[in-house]
């Protein structure tokens, strides 16, 4: 149990409450088996000092079972040897571990029952955080820790009923995905992704002229990140994958220019031509210059084909935290996209304006 918090679990065994004086009788609603020998720790509790932290036993001690809510733990027994027995939890239950027994000193002998007529009755029962304190006069320093269930072992004495022992079972940390079932996931939130197919665009849009750029982009729409998340639960806990796709930074879009010439532009290169600025002070970085026109070709044109390169990034969180194993990498997502005509012509002299008339219908 961690030393400083603790969970206050309203639970009832029947009828039976200690504040009226009432106990479960043996065999009957309430009655319990105490935790056996093998598994676990115990300690002597002190008034107003921590109790140490417990820890996992090692392998073929402690035990696994699972509780289900309002109603009484089943008996903790020995694990078979070699590490221990669990059992699947299923919706509304809590998978209880490790145990710490705690021994209240000055309090009756532990035992009696059927075993030692002559010795204090006891009683098994399962209590919560409230009533320990109670029994404890207050004096349990640790506040309530979510998962932890108590059960109260209270020997009825000549004058009064006293808790002679009580034990704090920690609950199990849910089982983390496999990698399969994230794999499964990561394939269906990646499965989701719009990525859009490139339009070309280029500027000038139809004729272009030797010795002067051309420029290659896609629209925003089209280099935007995009991102889809799938959601579930894995025996009550939240698992939940985001899947981002994104322009690759570098090599983002490759424009095979038809003439025998690839350009490669990177992500922050590829911005669309503006009309209102000179043709060569233009913000985009991605323009090519062709060196022959296109008068050779079948059909006097040259084809453009451009194809973009996307990332994708899968960021995994189960019950409030990254998965704890690794996702495999999702593969660079590669979309082309049709062929864009474009005919090269070669002139001995060019004026700025008659550029920008070639240049003006962008598209």
């Amino acid at each position: 149990m961690r030393a400083c918090t603790l969970l206050v679990l309203v639970l009832t065994c029947g009828s039976a409450m200690v504040a009226s004086g009432a106990i479960a009788t043996p065999g009957g609603p309430g009655a319990m088996s105490p935790p056996q020998q093998g598994g676990g720790s115990s300690v002597t509790y002190q008034k107003n000092t921590l109790l140490p932290p417990v820890s996992r036993p090692q392998q073929g001690g402690g035990s696994s079972v699972t509780y289900q809510k309002n109603t009484l733990l089943p008996p903790v027994s020995r694990p078979q040897q070699g590490g221990g027995s669990s059992v699947d939890s299923k919706d509304g239950e809590v998978r209880l571990g490790v145990w710490l027994e705690v021994v209240i000193p000055g309090s009756v002998t532990p035992g009696g029952n059927s075993g030692n007529p002559g010795g204090p009755v006891c009683y098994l029962r399962q209590g919560h955080f409230s009533e320990l304190m109670a029994w404890l006069e207050n004096h349990y320093v640790a506040g309530p820790d979510p998962g932890e269930v108590y059960i109260l072992k209270i020997c009825k004495t000549d004058q009064d009923f006293e808790l002679a022992t009580f034990w704090v079972y920690q609950p199990v940390p849910p089982p983390a995905p496999t990698v399969r079932e994230t794999t499964r996931l990561r394939n269906e939130a990646w499965g989701q992704l719009a990525i859009p197919e490139p339009a070309t665009h280029m500027a000038p849009s139809r004729v272009t002229v030797v010795h002067i750029p051309t420029y290659v982009w896609v629209p925003a729409a089209d280099r935007t990140p995009i991102s889809a998340t799938i959601a579930t639960t894995l025996e009550g806990q939240e698992l939940s994958l985001t899947a981002t796709a994104h322009p690759r930074r570098l090599g983002f879009l490759r424009a095979d220019m038809g003439d025998g010439n690839t350009l490669w532009c990177d992500a922050q290169d590829v911005v669309e031509f503006d009309p209102t600025r000179d043709p060569l002070d233009q913000p985009s970085g991605c323009f090519h210059y062709y060196r022959h026109p296109s008068v050779n070709r079948p059909d006097l044109r040259y084809s453009v084909v451009v194809t973009a390169y996307w990332e994708v990034s899968v960021q995994c969180e189960f019950n409030g935290g990254p998965c704890p194993n690794p996702l495999p990498a999702v593969p660079t997502q590669v979309l082309v996209a049709p062929p864009r005509p474009i005919a090269v012509a070669e002139v001995q002299a060019l004026a700025t304006s008659g550029w920008v008339a070639l240049s003006h219908a962008p598209g």
